[in-house]
Formats: C-alpha cells, structure tokens, sequence
C-alpha cells in the first residue's frame, strides 16, 4: 500500500527532531549519554562522554549505563527522584571509568522520547578536583581541631584569647600583648619528698586533687592556670 503523505511528513519531522537533538548534544561543553528507560542500554554518547568514561563513544554504546555507576543501585534512585521531581538536578554520586577507576560527578536527567522510547538525557560534569580539594580542606581542618585539642592539655583556651589567638598554631615568635594582671606561685610544702614516696599514678592523681580545689576559684576570677 501505498503510505499516506502526513505519515511520510511525520516520519520526516521525527527524523529531522532527532538530528537536531544529535547536533545539539554532540556540540554540548560536558558529556552527554541517552539511554532507555526500560534496560538502561545506552543508544548515544557524544564525543566529550568518550574520555570521561575512557573509551571511545561507538564503544559505550556496547554497554549499559549501570556498567558505569559504582553502586548499581544508584541507578534505581535516580530514576525514584526522576518519578518523584520530574527532573534531577546536580545529583552527585560515583561512576567509575572501563578500567574501574572512580570518580565523582553531578548528574542531571531529563526524559525523552527517542524514536518512540522512553529514554533519559544524561549530562554529566565531573568533580573530581573539586571533592579532592573539599576533602583536603576538611583534613586540614580535621588536623587543626585534633592541634587544638592536644594543645589544650598544656595551653589553656584562656590563655590564647588572652593573646587574642584562634589557635596555637597562630602564635609567632615574639608574638606579646600588655596587660595588667595578677600572678601568682604555688608550691606544695615538702611535695618532692611527698613525691618520691608515692608511683607516677600516685603523684598524678594527687596533684590533680589539689588543681581540682584551686582550679575553679582561679576560674570564678577570669583566671588560667599555666
């Protein structure tokens, strides 16, 4: 039979969209994947995906995009915002490249038909750099909470606002400051000889006893003790 000319019109409007959609997403700054709905296989990637995953595009297009994710339950959460949002945004998760190495991304998803499928517009952007410099700069920010803890046990707080300092690793050589204050001694009458009578936990726990007594006095007066 001979096919009517509105089909062979819609069939060439389809055609033509579908070039569009290709052109659009081949010329697309971060890589793109389509992929079906139904199975996950993917059906298109354009030129920038090929290095992201480490193979060339006609290659990815043998895989699934779960071959890709680190977790494959990921996928299946994706597709529940998807349900839920109607779109995801920035979501970020792990992939990992065809030789297994991983690294992070934000993906964003849109549905689409793609010649009558229901299928996902993926695009992804890589940030890798980024999560490594966030951890770097929580480590640091971990060590210098650890440094201030330990620095704690011999210098007290008070004595680095005293100093108007954050920290005890802001204090430099010759770093002083003026102001009128009170100091003063304490020595335990006969404490050497005390001390050579008793074990290391002994003398502790016995200087502790007497720091616990004078200790919130000192304290009641804005006072430290070094």
């Amino acid at each position: 039979s001979t096919p009517l000319p509105w089909n062979n019109k819609a069939e060439d409007a389809l055609r033509k969209s579908t070039q569009q959609l290709r052109i659009i997403i081949e010329a697309a700054p971060v890589p793109v994947l389509i992929s079906r709905i139904r199975d996950g296989q993917i059906v298109y990637a354009n030129a920038t995906a090929g290095p992201l995953l480490g193979l060339a595009p006609k290659a990815i297009l043998q895989h699934r995009s779960i071959d890709f994710y680190r977790d494959p339950k990921d996928r299946q959460v994706l597709l529940d915002l998807l349900e839920r949002q109607g779109e995801v945004d920035r979501y970020e998760l792990q992939l990992k490249k065809a030789d297994a190495t991983l690294f992070w991304v934000e993906i964003s998803l849109r549905r689409l038909l793609v010649e009558d499928e229901p299928s996902l517009l993926v695009a992804i952007h890589d940030i890798t750099e980024r999560k490594r410099a966030a951890e770097a700069l929580q480590t640091a920010v971990d060590n210098l909470t650890r440094i201030n803890r330990a620095s704690g046990r011999f210098v007290p707080n008070a004595f680095l606002d005293f100093l108007q300092k954050q920290s005890i690793v802001d204090i430099g050589l010759g770093d002083h400051i003026s102001k009128v204050m009170t100091v003063m001694f304490s020595d335990l009458r006969s404490f050497t000889t005390l001390s050579e009578q008793m074990t290391p936990r002994q003398n502790f726990d016995f200087v502790n006893a007497y720091l616990k007594r004078v200790s919130p006095v000192v304290r009641e007066h804005h006072g430290f003790i070094v």
